[in-house]
């Protein structure tokens, strides 16, 4: 297969999973909001931003570490998974003890709250378990496919059964975790039958290497999580579980999106590390330039998009009562493009190994968002949360592009990487959305379509002109075409 094909097949296995995973996510998030409330889903949402939080101490980097490791020697899979396996088990007991040591002696939580996060205390230890990062890094995603497939099938089932019926909101908590559980279970049997049985490494040697090289990433994605959780916790504060509940209804919608982006760049891992090892810097500012076109084709119409049926999508999802969550997602949705940018700028510097840079990156960002995010929330309330979202991506963004600027500062011309956006290609791309949701919004208010003909038609509008316009090649429509025959 060619590097583009490879791209294709890697994305596309990576992108069912997700789909997978957001439309039961979905689903459920739908039949939460209905059966126990606004208020009751935002104390769900702040349960599940607080437990990311641990699963990252868990974890702590050693996931992007490992994975980038792995795809540049894959025959050292069973050595490098089971180091990380070694000292991630141990952070994830640490992590579910600081858990319950927090709810129980030192925040004051009511008694949903608390109980909620006595059931999820326990997810940092499942997610270890996963070994997520090593089948990416083998290539090998229609197992993560099957699993996340086995695992929302039994949390749907549960809130079907038990939430929907009952309306008890320990249930849907009970039964993420069993899902979890599932997911985990299933990776690792794969896992071992492709690399073999993992062997624990509790050296000291092998935690101070680990802590040194994979840990700087942990810090990273620590620092990201934070920033991006920051209006959820100054809404806790500031604000009320309502609010929460407004503001993760329309986060879940984005999150929808924004969890395909992060795909783009894992899918290219294992091709532009062959760049990287060959010091090739012209293919590394090809796969980036590519990258780049590839998201802003596909991001822009979806806000534009998004904008014109965001209140018949939270009406037909969640109901007509909770048409506020509207105002949130048309703000939140802009976050999207430039998260877009930002993961391929983020997943390339990763791939260089570049700590330094993403650990930079993320605390301007968090340094930022720690000042205006508060800020927008007390005068804005809820509507200052999704404004600040876009905010943090932008101050996101533009960081990790000076900072990849900077690498190739005082090079010469043939060492360094090259960033480049076809404005022409941009400016068609940008044209093409706003004739799209034109047609689109007609479509829904003048003829009355329903949401899934609206979404349709705007699918077929913008890939007819897209087509037309050359912002879709021949080239890459060829390349789909032959890794589909493969």
């Amino acid at each position: 297969m060619s590097n583009k094909q490879r791209f294709i097949k890697n994305l596309s296995l990576l992108y069912i999973a997700t789909f997978i995973s957001k439309i039961f996510a979905l689903v459920i998030n739908i039949v939460l909001v209905r059966k126990l409330g606004i208020s009751i889903y935002g104390a769900f949402g702040f349960a599940l931003t607080f437990i990311a939080y641990f699963t990252l101490i868990a974890d702590s980097g050693l996931s992007p570490y490992g994975e980038t490791i792995i795809a540049m020697n894959k025959s050292n899979a069973k050595i490098v998974a089971g180091n990380i396996f070694s000292f991630n088990l141990i952070l994830a007991f640490i992590s579910t003890a600081i858990i319950l040591l927090l709810v129980f002696e030192v925040f004051k939580f009511g008694s949903i709250q608390a109980n909620m996060l006595l059931l999820v205390s326990f997810l940092p230890i499942i997610d270890v378990f996963g070994f997520n990062y090593v089948i990416k890094a083998l290539e090998k995603n229609k197992i993560i496919i099957l699993s996340i497939f086995c695992g929302r099938l039994i949390y749907l089932s549960g809130i079907i059964l038990f939430v929907f019926q009952k309306n008890d909101y320990l249930f849907a908590i009970l039964f993420f975790i069993i899902g979890a559980l599932v997911t985990s279970a299933i990776q690792f049997r794969f896992v071992i039958g492709l690399i073999g049985k993992i062997k624990l490494n509790f050296s000291l040697r092998n935690f101070k290497h680990l802590a040194v090289n994979g840990m700087p990433f942990g810090v990273a994605m620590a620092l990201l999580t934070l920033y991006g959780s920051l209006p959820v916790l100054f809404l806790k504060i500031l604000s009320s579980d309502k609010n929460i509940g407004y503001y993760y209804m329309a986060g879940r919608l984005v999150f929808f999106i924004s969890s395909f982006i992060g795909l783009i760049m894992g899918a290219f891992i294992p091709i532009i590390s062959d760049a990287i090892k060959n010091n090739n810097f012209n293919k590394q500012s090809f796969i980036v330039s590519e990258l780049l076109r590839f998201n802003y084709t596909f991001l822009i119409p979806v806000c534009f998009g998004g904008l014109v049926l965001s209140k018949s999508i939270i009406s037909v999802f969640f109901g007509a009562q909770y048409i506020l969550g509207a105002y949130i997602l048309d703000i939140m949705l802009w976050s999207t493009l430039f998260m877009g940018v930002s993961s391929v700028f983020g997943g390339y510097l990763t791939v260089l190994q570049d700590k330094k840079s993403l650990i930079i990156s993320t605390f301007i960002s968090f340094a930022a968002g720690i000042f205006i995010v508060p800020t927008l929330i007390k005068f804005y309330g809820v509507y200052g949360g999704a404004i600040s979202s876009p905010f943090n991506e932008l101050v996101m963004m533009i960081t990790l592009y000076v900072l990849i600027l900077k690498k190739g500062k005082n090079k010469s011309e043939g060492d360094k990487i090259k960033l480049s956006v076809d404005i022409k290609n941009f400016a068609k791309v940008l044209l093409i959305s706003i004739v799209m949701a034109f047609f689109v919004r007609f479509f829904n208010v003048n003829l009355h379509f329903n949401l899934v003909l609206c979404i349709i038609s705007g699918v077929l509008i913008f890939l007819f002109l897209s087509v037309i316009f050359g912002t879709i090649s021949k080239e890459d429509l060829k390349e789909l075409n032959v890794m589909l025959k493969r």
